[in-house]
């Protein structure tokens, strides 16, 4: 009997050190998904300013549709995003433009995400009326 009282706490020891082992696998298992949960989330804010660019140099187009004289500019919110776009006109023959556009994400966390896209558009007017043709186009980072 003397024996079994010396050993009584070694099993609590024992399950101490389990529980302790276990815990430490689980977050070592957890930190792959948090890394890929953010990694993800900043796929989706770089998704998010491009196509926020995007809308600009389409809604640039539709300024020139709508027969804005360039130098033009303007300024528009996109859900958390905003848009700024400029449009010059290039010099030399024809109706020529060099439209950019800039996406812009506020900071959440250590960087504000921006993209930035360019395009050379021409404007066509003729008898069918008039349309806007973009040569192409450059994304910067």
């Amino acid at each position: 009997m003397a024996r079994a009282e010396r050993q009584s706490g070694v099993a609590l020891l024992m399950a101490l050190v389990c529980v302790m082992v276990m815990t430490l696998f689980a977050m070592m298992m957890f930190e792959p998904i948090r890394a890929e949960t953010v990694l993800a989330g900043a796929a989706k804010d770089d998704m998010m300013v491009f196509y926020a660019a995007e809308a600009g140099i389409e809604t640039a187009a539709a300024d020139l549709l709508q027969a804005k004289q360039a130098p033009a500019s303007g300024e528009f919110t996109l859900g958390r995003a905003t848009v700024r776009y400029t449009i010059s006109k290039i010099s030399g023959e024809g109706e020529r433009f060099l439209v950019t556009a800039e996406g812009l994400l506020p900071s959440r966390r250590e960087r504000a995400v921006k993209k930035t896209l360019t395009a050379e558009m021409i404007l066509h007017t003729g008898d069918a009326g008039r349309r806007v043709e973009a040569l192409w186009r450059h994304v910067q980072r």
